[in-house]
């Protein structure tokens, strides 16, 4: 193959790489829309809405309906995020690799704290869909008491955080028919039903290990001076 041949198939190569990216770029760019959709309709409890974007293995994993999904938010969503209101325009980020958008929204409360919640959105075979719609609700919301005025918990003072404000809400998360939620988890957000007290457990073990990482790390450093 002479180099003008071989430069020619060089250049169709790319451009036809060029092509396939483009594509996949705007099929994870259009999931702005729903996501922009599904974030409103946390705002006001929307139910019907939500129920139309929980994937369709939790639906059926958890008995999902409207009504439990409008208790779950009822029982998570609306007695932390209060009067909240949204503070500015959310932030986009397109996963192309995975067909995939998260957007994240902070938001404002009369007295002043302020807080973050965020969604992920997938498309797939079967269409547009949360990784987990009772994840998303109860994660921001447990999350969402934390005054990000303060700077983010991170590590296993947030997973203490969640797990805490979990533990203390079991008896009105049981009351919304719901007696756990679908974890996502993985790169393929792969659904998981976890009860809310094993999600309890779960996030105080991890917890605790991290700690016992970071301790181990310090006495590694200390050692080594």
């Amino acid at each position: 193959m002479n180099a003008s041949k071989r430069k020619y198939l060089i250049l169709i190569g790319i451009a036809c790489l060029a092509v396939i990216l483009a594509l996949v770029l705007r099929r994870a760019e259009t999931l702005e829309e729903p996501a922009r959709r599904v974030m409103a309709s946390l705002r006001t409890g929307d139910a019907a809405t939500l129920l139309r974007y929980a994937p369709r293995e939790e639906v059926e994993m958890l008995d999902l309906n409207a009504e439990k999904v409008e208790g779950l938010w009822r029982a998570a969503w609306k007695p932390r995020i209060g009067d909240g209101e949204p503070n500015g325009d959310p932030e986009i980020q397109p996963y192309p690799v995975q067909n995939a958008l998260r957007l994240t929204q902070k938001w404002r409360r009369s007295d002043g704290s302020e807080f973050i919640t965020g969604i992920l959105l997938v498309r797939s075979d079967e269409g547009v869909a949360l990784d987990s719609l009772t994840g998303t609700i109860v994660l921001n919301s447990m999350i969402s008491v934390w005054d990000t005025r303060q700077g983010m918990p991170q590590g296993a003072a947030k997973l203490r955080l969640i797990a805490q404000e979990i533990e203390d809400s079991i008896g009105s998360l049981s009351a919304s028919g719901l007696d756990g939620f679908a974890r996502a988890q993985g790169t393929n957000f792969d659904l998981q039903r976890v009860t809310w007290q094993e999600m309890v457990e779960s996030l105080r073990s991890v917890a605790e290990k991290a700690d016992a990482m970071e301790r181990q790390a310090q006495k590694e450093g200390t050692a080594g001076k």
